[in-house]
């Protein structure tokens, strides 16, 4: 069972039970908790993905994953295929890499091109110790190469789709986010990346990994980020180390992005736009000359239907095929 974090004895001296509920929901975002009152503390009890609900196809889209898939394996299902490591939700994303980096045994910079509509860089429910991270879940180091951390914690909920690139950002591997992306304010500065921590009144004694982008150079930088809609301006002069390519669904096609809407049905216009930016993608990759050393894909229920998901997996397989013919 998860351990036991205390609660401020002020803020809950000052606060109603429903003020603390949602209160602690901002904080934890998608993690399930429990308060226990007798202890004046709470305890995190895993992922909550309410959002899974969202997508009436996403049955039908299991079911052709794989036969037996059923909704209550939607959050820790993941896979290999010929062309890319596949997982739903994804905070796997992270567990793949580790699972990578334990082969290639490698100290060189890692690029991490990445292709979502979020950044996924929001802080994580682990603790920074001056240089170490522990899982507040069992007071254990957590060791970002370690695939097995990597899963205690996805499935623990101290990582969530949210932060699982925060994470990466404690690699002992310099890591490098080329984030290709649907934002309008995308400027493609480079930034400095810098690990930090944040903390709660109401949590006390507690401070959270996080990371902060910094202008310009900074001499404890752990890595770099730059974003933007064009991929080629994303590309441009990239660093050297070895490339990951991590495509996640909802940067294609964004149906729900994690919120419920009445009556939806397939935008009929959505696949050639998606197409267009895989082209577009692809086009940039051969024009920089980039090798790609890993490719991983996650469907993101919930955000990206699954009425699409073979569609793109397949688009995808194919352009990585006929790259690498």
């Amino acid at each position: 069972m998860s351990k036991l974090i205390p609660l401020a004895p002020a803020f809950l001296r000052d606060t109603d039970s429903e003020g603390v509920h949602r209160r602690l929901e901002r904080i934890l975002r998608s993690t399930r908790f429990e308060i226990v009152d007798a202890e004046r503390a709470f305890r995190i009890l895993g992922p909550d993905v309410p959002y899974h609900a969202i997508d009436p196809c996403l049955a039908d889209g299991l079911s052709r994953l794989r036969k037996d898939l059923r909704i209550e394996h939607a959050q820790s299902f993941r896979t290999h295929t010929p062309a890319f490591g596949l997982c739903l939700e994804d905070s796997w994303s992270g567990f793949f890499v580790a699972e990578w980096l334990s082969t290639v045994a490698s100290a060189d910079n890692i690029v991490f091109v990445h292709l979502d509509h979020h950044t996924d860089m929001m802080s994580s429910l682990l603790e920074r110790h001056d240089d170490r991270l522990v899982d507040p879940t069992d007071g254990r180091v957590f060791d970002a190469c370690s695939c097995a951390d990597w899963q205690k914690g996805i499935e623990a909920g101290s990582i969530g789709i949210g932060s699982f690139v925060t994470t990466l950002f404690d690699l002992p591997n310099r890591l490098h986010v080329r984030h290709i992306n649907d934002y309008l304010t995308s400027d493609y500065t480079e930034y400095s990346v810098v690990r930090a921590t944040r903390s709660y009144p109401e949590i006390p004694g507690r401070t959270f990994a996080v990371i902060r982008k910094v202008r310009g150079r900074t001499d404890d930088a752990v890595g770099t980020y730059k974003g933007g809609r064009d991929p080629a301006k994303v590309l441009a002069a990239m660093p050297s180390g070895r490339v990951v390519v991590h495509v996640d669904l909802d940067y294609l096609i964004n149906d729900f992005n994690g919120n419920s809407g009445e009556r939806w049905a397939p935008d009929p216009d959505a696949r050639d736009a998606a197409s267009r930016k895989l082209d577009e993608f692809f086009d940039a990759l051969a024009a920089a000359s980039v090798h790609v050393d890993r490719w991983i894909v996650a469907t993101s229920p919930g955000f990206c239907s699954a009425y699409h998901w073979a569609w793109l997996l397949e688009s995808i397989e194919s352009r990585i095929d006929r790259r690498d013919s």
